[in-house]
Parts: C-alpha cells; sequence; structure tokens
C-alpha cells in the first residue's frame, strides 16, 4: 500500500487522446459499448463541484463538515461512475483543490473530507490543482496514506502554484 506523487506540468493531462463524454464514464441512463483500449486511466476535471457559500466560513465546496459538496444534478453517483470505470478495465481519478470554485478552506478538515470522498467514491487518483488553499501536500500525502489504499496523487505545478513548493 502506499501513496505515489507525481507532478503534472501545466495543462498536460494523462492519458486519454479523444473526449470521453460524461455519459460514457459512468452512465446511468443507457449501456454504452466499451471506449477503444487506447488508455487505462479515466479522470473527472473540475466542475464536480456545487460552488456556492457553506459553513461558518463560506467555503465555496465543502460543507460545515469539510465533506466536498459534490454537483449531483451533473452527477448523481459518483460510485456507480467510477464502478462503471473499473468494469472496463479502467482506473479512473478525479481533480481537488479545484480552480471554479477556488475554495479558501484550508482547515484540516477539509483534507480529510477530501481524501475520506475519494476513498468512499473509488477513485484511484486525484490531481491537485494549485487554486484552492489545500496546499499542504504533507498533509495530502499524511491522510491518503492513512487509508491504506494506493492512490496516485498528482498535481499541477506552475508558477505560483504550491507557495513556490
Amino acid at each position: 500500500m502506499g501513496v505515489w506523487f507525481t507532478q503534472v506540468f501545466d495543462s498536460v493531462h494523462c492519458c486519454r487522446t479523444t473526449p470521453l463524454p460524461h455519459r460514457a464514464f459512468g452512465s446511468l441512463y443507457a449501456p454504452l459499448p466499451s471506449p477503444p483500449r487506447s488508455f487505462s486511466d479515466v479522470g473527472l476535471d473540475d466542475n464536480w463541484q456545487a460552488c456556492g457559500s457553506y459553513g461558518p466560513n463560506g467555503d465555496t465546496y465543502h460543507d460545515a463538515n469539510g465533506d466536498p459538496v459534490i454537483n449531483t444534478s451533473s452527477f448523481p453517483d459518483f460510485k456507480a461512475m467510477t464502478d462503471y470505470a473499473h468494469s472496463l478495465g479502467e482506473t479512473a481519478g478525479w481533480y481537488g483543490n479545484n480552480c471554479i470554485c477556488r475554495d479558501h478552506c484550508s482547515d484540516e478538515s477539509c483534507y480529510q473530507g477530501d481524501v475520506n470522498a475519494t476513498i468512499a467514491f473509488g477513485f484511484d487518483s486525484t490531481k491537485l490543482d494549485g487554486c484552492g488553499a489545500e496546499l499542504d501536500l504533507d498533509m495530502w500525502w499524511g491522510m491518503f496514506a492513512k487509508t491504506g489504499k494506493n492512490i496516485m496523487v498528482r498535481w499541477k505545478l506552475t508558477a505560483g502554484d504550491w507557495g513556490q513548493r
């Protein structure tokens, strides 16, 4: 068991060359043919959050307990989505510390909420953008390591991100 950290530079995203429609990455509505086998990992980028104002601090996508708030209109069942990806032999990842909502939550509860959600939803990896306030890579590593599940953690490294770490 372990946590792997890799760096993703600028806008380079792994590993798909053609767009995978949202419905194909976990369709709850109709069976779809298997995608071509030119990749082994699918990832859900930004815009899965329900941007708003939550909890006493007005966090933009974490509730008062630190759990991420999901846009269930677009993504009604993350677990079914990742189960579908796994049934195709794919690993599934998602993005955190995202740019659309630019959450300012840096409490340990928000890190823990994101780690718990990653495991509960069945994601195999997370890619951390540098737009929100969760910039402590040591905290991310420690929390993922405690889950006992192998999780790949990637982060975007550009000038100004991650406090020049």
